[in-house]
Order: structure tokens, then sequence, then C-alpha cells
């Protein structure tokens, strides 16, 4: 029964891992083709969807090196039986490269969610706005950021015990860094920029209910002056 279980999850990893490339393909294939669709918020989301196509490329070669099924060696014991073991510590440290839609994500969700929120809330202020000369060093710079908290991560995997193993315990001080950089900070930005564009089109909404309404009340108030006055 284990051994069943194991074969399904691992089943449904692939599937996922193969929809998410099959998917992020197709965005990037039709932003890049149609030059109608090539605007700035545009180019975040090709971005997004680069990384989670390169996410996705690393995760299903992480399932199919580290998956040992039953009694049969996994794809990567094998490598360090017929290699060495300065092979088989560079296929764990790649395997980490998965992890680069969770510190490179972040910064480009935050500019969408920014130029969203200028959009709505400061149609006005156009100098607010993600320009394409401002993507091509806001894009690069969310890129570097999000590899340089990865980097760690991959330097610190080696090969120890049949399984890809971290050589030092993780220090609780960086842990908690990486956690605010890459959730709390971006998570709560986005979620406040979101929610006063969600107000403000909510209150124009409520005003342009109200102006038919108010367009009735000033109608009525001139027939009545209108009335007075001829009947004066």
């Amino acid at each position: 029964m284990p051994a069943t279980l194991d074969i399904l999850l691992t089943s449904v990893q692939i599937l996922l891992s193969l929809m998410a490339m099959a998917g992020n393909s197709v965005i990037f294939r039709i932003i890049h083709r149609v030059k109608a669709l090539q605007k700035p918020m545009n180019y975040l989301l090709l971005n997004i969807a680069i990384l989670d196509i390169v996410s996705s490329v690393f995760f299903f070669f992480s399932i199919v090196i580290l998956t040992q099924f039953m009694e049969a060696p996994s794809v990567l014991n094998i490598i360090r039986n017929n290699t060495n073991v300065a092979v088989a510590d560079g296929v764990c440290k790649s395997v980490q490269i998965m992890w680069l839609t969770a510190t490179v994500s972040p910064g480009l969700l935050t500019l969408i969610a920014f130029e969203r929120y200028v959009a709505v809330v400061f149609p006005f202020k156009r100098n607010w706005h993600i320009t394409r000369k401002r993507l091509r060093w806001l894009v690069p710079l969310c890129w570097i950021f999000g590899v340089a908290l990865n980097v760690p991560e991959m330097v610190d995997y080696e090969l120890r015990e049949n399984i890809c193993l971290t050589l030092f315990d993780n220090d609780a001080v960086s842990a908690v860094v990486v956690f605010l950089v890459t959730f709390v900070l971006p998570g709560t930005s986005i979620s406040y920029m979101y929610t006063k564009t969600i107000q403000r089109l909510c209150k124009k909404d409520e005003i342009s209910q109200n102006f038919p309404y108010q367009l009735y009340k000033i109608a009525r108030k001139r027939k009545r002056k209108l009335s007075a006055f001829f009947w004066q």
C-alpha cells in the first residue's frame, strides 16, 4: 500500500509539473508573438511565466532524480555510484533552482499590484506608472535579488546518506529574514494595494449607480423653479 501511494503521489506531481510547463509555455508564446500584448504589465506576467517554467522543469527534474521506488536505487544514487560524489553534489545543488519561484515571484507580483493600484487609485499620476524604461532595471533587480536569496541554499546542499541534505543547520536569523522578505513584506504590500484598489472600484460603482438618481433630483428642482417662475 505505501508503495502504491508513493507511485500515485509521484504521478500527480509529475502531471502537475508538466501542466505548469505547458500552460506557462502557451502564455510565453502568446505574449512573445502578439505585439499588441507587449505592454509593461504583460511583460511582468511574461517573466512570471518564464519563472514558473524554470521552476517546473527543475521540479520535474527533482522528482525523476530523487524518487526511489521500493528497493530500486534512485537516479541520484546511480549517478553517484557511476561517477563521483562531486557530480552527485552538483545535482543536489541544481535541484534547488526550483525554489526560485518562491524568491523571485514576490517582487514581480508586488510590481503588478503597484501598477494596478496606481492605475485605479491615482490615475492621473503618470510619473508613478511602471514604464518599459523602468522595467529594464526593476525586473533584473527582482531576479538578482531572488537568485541571491537562493544561492546559500544551493551552496549548502550536498549528497549525504544517499539523499540531498544541508551541510549545516539552518540559521534561525537568516530563515526569519528570508521569510520576512519573501512572504511578510510582499504579502502585506500586495494586500494593502489590492484592498485600496477594490475599495476605489466599489466607490466608483456606487457613484455611477447614484448618478441617474442625482440627475433626476436636479431635473425636479429645475422644474419646480420654472413652474414657480411662470406662475408668479
